[in-house]
């Protein structure tokens, strides 16, 4: 706004300027800017777009946000494609389960412990049977008590055919003076079934 200039002694003031800085004089009040009309369709933007077409007439596709959910998903699809594809896959890295023919019984009456050392005192020792189908896991856990002195299991073995012993612990096992320890052991039943005892080598 330009210099105000007082009506009585003339002097130059500031276009906002209350009273006169030379005489003191009350200065007149300016009237208000009129606004103008302005037609927000023709008012330029810096890409040259009008404000219609930057907010209102923008489409879903042009959204930010709606860009990244299109991405998100896509991969989404796209890992749980090959993930599917890994999964049925029957080409040479992929692992295929071995037939086990026919389901034959396997009744193995008493387990049998053998150990050439005597072992924790588990030569002779017995566990219950149990009865299963050829080539199927049966698993059991071994309460072991260990001597005065305590004790150590090397390594069990099954000695039995068609028979394979699996601890599921890290061997060694050592048993505590007087102690317990528990061992988890599996076993692969034979193909063709079986009917009898089942003999285990404990070192």
């Amino acid at each position: 706004m330009d210099p105000l200039d007082c009506q009585r002694c003339g002097g130059p003031n500031p276009a906002d300027a209350v009273n006169c800085q030379w005489c003191g004089s009350t200065l007149p009040v300016r009237p208000l800017p009129v606004p103008v009309a302005v037609d927000r369709d023709r008012v330029p933007l810096l890409d040259s777009t009008t404000i219609e077409d930057r907010y209102e007439g923008r489409s879903l596709r042009e959204n930010p946000l709606f860009r990244l959910v299109v991405i998100v998903l896509g991969i989404i699809v796209f890992v749980g494609f090959f993930a599917t594809q890994a999964q049925t896959s029957t080409g040479p890295s992929s692992t295929t389960p071995v037939s086990s023919g026919p389901a034959n019984p396997v009744n193995v009456t008493i387990i049998w412990l053998v150990s050439s050392d005597n072992v924790c005192d588990l030569n002779g020792h017995t566990e219950p049977g149990f009865e299963g189908v050829s080539n199927q896991v049966s698993g059991e856990t071994w309460n072991i008590s260990g001597p005065p002195g305590g004790c150590t299991v090397g390594n069990v073995n099954a000695l039995t055919p068609g028979f394979t012993a699996i601890a599921y612990l890290a061997l060694p096992l050592t048993v505590p003076p007087n102690g317990y320890g528990y061992l988890p052991v599996s076993f692969i039943l034979p193909s063709g079934g079986y009917d009898g005892a089942l003999n285990i080598s404990i070192t």
